[in-house]
């Protein structure tokens, strides 16, 4: 009987460790396994660029199968993913929303993304060609305000053009439920209260408060900084005339005389060109790689 009980536990004994080690076993493994995964992730994403070609929207919307709602997921998940490109391929991104908006036209975020994301002062056109998608926007969501706000203020940012602003501005006033900050920003354009960087000032920071979606809001947020960057170094640089006369030949003559304070390391995180004979800078964000 003795013999029995020890047999029986001696049994238990041997489950017991059988049972840790076979845990141990599969814990490694799966731990062996989920390293391999991301590390072959890790390389699909130093290897894998941004595709160079994408259907075109009037086949996508022929043969989505009935996925319409979904193959626009994707492609507005691919656009967030690649947002943050050193080098950006606008020709092709703008094509990816025009596919968004043939399979979704309800979908409003990636008219406004587009808006924000794919203009440039740095290359002719980009404002203009996103033009027809955001209007295609404002037709398929006739109560969105965003879409022509957006419009606004890149007409004031990219293209300089006061009427354009005020024309879009009107647009975005007119709505039902629009932000009392979007009235008053087109208040402040009817009576000409502002021009040029403060309008530009006025118009990002309304768009920052109202920003409904993180990437949204890091998109304009950029933008703002920038604005301010610049206000600053104009500011100190009409000042310096005031002062001396002219303008300083470079920005750090500001920093020498105590009228702008120029963090260390500055040229790091900005790009700043300036020009000694109007006083006016531009600046932009270094892109990471």
């Amino acid at each position: 009987m003795k013999e029995s009980k020890k047999s029986n536990s001696i049994s238990r004994d041997m489950t017991k460790i059988w049972g840790a080690v076979f845990f141990v076993f599969l814990f490694s493994a799966l731990f062996v396994v989920q390293k391999a995964n991301d590390s072959h992730k890790k390389n699909l994403a130093e290897i894998s660029p941004p595709p160079k070609y994408i259907l075109p929207e009037n086949f996508v919307k022929l043969v989505n199968f009935g996925f319409r709602a979904t193959l626009a997921d994707y492609y507005w998940v691919s656009i967030i993913q690649n947002s943050g490109l050193s080098v950006l391929d606008r020709e092709l991104f703008l094509k990816y929303h025009y596919n968004i908006g043939g399979l979704d036209p309800q979908f409003a975020y990636p008219y406004t993304f587009a808006v924000l994301w794919l203009p440039t002062k740095n290359q002719a056109g980009t404002l203009e060609a996103v033009l027809p998608l955001a209007e295609r926007g404002m037709k398929a969501l006739p109560n969105n305000w965003e879409i022509p706000y957006y419009l606004a203020f890149q007409y004031q940012m990219v293209e300089r053009s006061f009427d354009k602003t005020g024309q879009y501005l009107a647009i975005a006033a007119s709505k039902d439920g629009v932000p009392v900050s979007v009235v008053t920003a087109y208040t402040g354009y009817l009576k000409r209260l502002n021009r040029d960087e403060d309008l530009r000032a006025d118009l990002l920071q309304v768009a920052y408060e109202t920003a409904k979606t993180p990437s949204l809001k890091k998109l304009i947020g950029d933008q703002l900084l920038l604005t301010y960057v610049t206000q600053a170094i104009d500011s100190a640089a009409l000042n310096y005339k005031n002062v001396y006369g002219q303008y300083p030949i470079h920005i750090e003559e500001l920093a020498k005389k105590n009228l702008l304070d120029l963090p260390p390391g500055y040229d790091s995180e900005f790009i700043i060109s300036y020009n000694n004979q109007t006083g006016k800078s531009e600046a932009s964000l270094r892109q990471t790689k």
